[in-house]
């Protein structure tokens, strides 16, 4: 081989034994820095130093070649096997995010959509429910002033009584302090009274068609001067209440006009009662009278189709009226007698029928003396 290729052949790198007592050169020479501080000044001192290492491991039983002394004293110089601190600044920092980007955006996408949970959580489940009640309420009070405008306007036109119109009035101002005010419960409370005196209203309107319809539906019905006479009490009656703007009265006068008419259009027999399980007669002693004994026909009003029709029937004992199918009518004790004989030959009363309602008429036609009075229990 030629010197040439021999200079131009790359040192070979030190062994690890040499680099290791290099390394110890090195920690001997940081533990005593009083030496290396006196000793580096100049060449001579450098070469007392060296001398000063040798004897210091020769002590210890080590023989260190001259050249690893002075490669020792070069890598002080040259802070070689010194542990630098991580640089410091921004570009570090970005440089070490970096590095660590992929746990780092881990991280942050956990973070993220955990807030993402947790804002819809409370926008859906409580803001905007929030919201849309909010604007809910705005809503309804604006259109509260409309709604309490048009509905005093309908009452006006419906009713000329002063007292609606004056209920109405303070019930509307009632309403437009709420909306005012944003109170949306004190603004139903007026909507609502103005509702029920619009139905009344209403009701106090339609009046005076429908007692004219019930008064001509019963003289078109009847000839009967006593249904006639009480019709036209009624008729007087429901006037007055008008008049006075009296809704409650002129309705319940009406009412009767109704009842009047459905009586007149009933067509019915009274009948004794012929059943196994009710008797067709009762006799009582009344508390008036201990020695007396009122006696009863058992009866019931039969309509065209022979069913049984429920009566409103008024009990001399009690004072009570109640609506039923059967009750006693009260009669002499020869007729009560001529029924029990006429049942005791063959278990059959032969004449059951005692009255007869013919439509138009406002009362029955009693084929016996009329009764005096009638009782609902036995």
């Amino acid at each position: 081989m030629s010197e040439a290729s021999s200079a131009a052949a790359p040192a070979a790198p030190p062994a690890l034994d040499d680099l290791m007592l290099a390394m110890d050169i090195v920690d001997t020479l940081r533990h005593d820095m009083r030496i290396a501080e006196r000793e580096l000044d100049d060449g001579k001192r450098r070469a007392d130093m060296k001398k000063r290492l040798g004897e210091i491991y020769a002590s210890q039983g080590i023989s260190v070649p001259d050249d690893m002394l002075e490669e020792g004293v070069r890598a002080l110089e040259q802070d070689r096997f010194t542990y630098k601190s991580r640089a410091t600044g921004l570009q570090a920092g970005l440089a070490r995010l970096y590095v660590k980007r992929g746990k780092l955006g881990l991280a942050l996408g956990v973070l993220l959509l955990a807030g993402a949970v947790g804002w819809a959580g409370w926008y859906f489940g409580l803001e905007r429910p929030r919201l849309t009640r909010e604007a809910a309420v705005a809503a309804e009070l604006a259109r509260g002033g409309e709604r309490l405008d048009a509905a005093l306007a309908e009452i006006t036109t419906l009713t000329p009584s002063p007292a609606l119109r004056e209920r109405a009035e303070a019930l509307a101002a009632d309403g437009r302090a709420a909306t005012a005010a944003g109170d949306q419960a004190a603004l139903a409370r007026a909507l609502d009274g103005l509702g029920a005196i619009t139905a009344e209203a209403k009701q106090l309107a339609a009046l005076p068609a429908r007692i004219d319809t019930a008064l001509a539906a019963i003289r078109a019905e009847t000839v009967d001067d006593s249904a006639l006479t009480s019709a036209a009490a009624l008729e007087g009656e429901a006037k007055r209440a008008l008049a006075a703007f009296d809704g409650t009265a002129a309705s319940g006068a009406a009412g009767k006009l109704e009842a009047l008419l459905a009586l007149l259009r009933q067509s019915y027999e009274i009948r004794i009662v012929q059943a196994d399980e009710v008797p067709s007669g009762v006799w009582r002693i009344p508390e008036v009278n201990p020695t007396a004994r009122n006696h009863y026909l058992i009866v019931e009003a039969v309509g065209p189709d022979g069913v049984a029709i429920a009566m409103p029937v008024t009990s001399e004992e009690s004072r009570k009226t109640s609506t039923v199918k059967r009750w006693g009518v009260r009669v002499g004790q020869d007729i009560f007698d001529a029924v029990r004989r006429d049942k005791s030959d063959d278990g059959i009363i032969q004449n059951d029928r005692v009255a007869e309602k013919k439509r138009g008429m406002s009362a029955p036609e009693w084929a016996i003396p009329a009764p005096p009075g009638a009782i609902t229990e036995w």
